[in-house]
């Protein structure tokens, strides 16, 4: 009896570790991406234009219209968290970009498409959270799988 405190607070403690776990893998629109890491903010394409080769690698990739739509909304600078969006914000805080929770939504030219999940980036601080999921385009040097 005298072990019940302990014993539930260890409960408590896994409990609320597992809900603020971020999976190695996150499902959007019906499709599991794995996580990976950006180890170099340089490498961010902050206006990156898709191209029409990239929207046709999308669709082979089986993204649906309606995530297709999120994405090409979504993946520039002006559609990003207002630090994030910045230059000079990305410039002088490599490490808050390094620490974002991103996965990898598919490949392109030398080029990666990475998802940021607004929930499981919401602790990211005022400027650099996403209040929705946005795309970032990030070069192959700059990303770890």
């Amino acid at each position: 009896m005298k072990n019940v405190p302990l014993v539930l607070t260890l409960v408590f403690i896994l409990s609320v570790s597992l809900v603020n776990a971020q999976s190695k893998k996150y499902k959007l629109d019906g499709i599991k991406y794995h996580r990976i890491e950006i180890t170099d903010p340089g490498e961010v394409y902050s206006t990156y234009i898709l191209q029409e080769s990239d929207i046709e690698l999308l669709k082979i990739e089986k993204v649906k219209p309606y995530l297709l739509d999120q994405i090409t909304n979504n993946h520039t600078e002006e559609q990003w968290p207002k630090e994030l969006g910045n230059l000079d914000s990305r410039v002088a805080n490599p490490d808050k970009i390094k620490s974002y929770t991103v996965y990898m939504v598919c490949k392109f030219d030398k080029k990666y498409l990475l998802v940021i999940p607004a929930k499981y980036n919401a602790d990211m601080g005022e400027g650099w959270a996403p209040t929705k999921d946005i795309f970032i385009v990030v070069g192959e040097n700059g990303i770890k799988e």
